[in-house]
């Protein structure tokens, strides 16, 4: 949450490059979009592994995770509205939203169950 919290405060202010933006505008926007999916893929990863699958019911972490992640992805959105030349982005959000579903997806694969059991 903290590096993509990090990452969305990144300013968008072309006039005032940081070293960090510089770095980000070497990857097509393009390519920058796209990697919301496996970003977000991975925090629902991690989301889910975090949680104890002995002490709570499977589905309902699934749910606390797609829930938080998907909340987070709308929070980070909103925060960026708020970053000199960045904007909340419908699109962005939906790639979010792909990601978190592209993670359940991994998550219920059958060569992937052992990481989370």
């Amino acid at each position: 949450m903290i590096c993509i919290y990090v990452l969305s405060s990144i300013p968008g202010d072309a006039t005032n490059p940081s070293s960090a933006s510089i770095i980000l505008s070497l990857v097509p926007s393009s390519l920058q979009n796209l990697l919301h999916i496996p970003l977000f893929a991975g925090f629902y990863l991690s989301y889910q592994w975090a949680f104890n699958p002995t002490s709570i019911a499977k589905g309902f972490t699934q749910l606390i995770s797609v829930s938080a992640c998907i909340s987070f992805a709308a929070l980070d959105e909103l925060h960026q509205m708020t970053i000199p030349g960045r904007f909340a982005s419908l699109s962005d959000f939906a790639l979010d939203t792909l990601g978190v579903t592209t993670g359940l997806i991994v998550a219920k694969h059958k060569t992937l169950k052992h990481l989370f059991n």
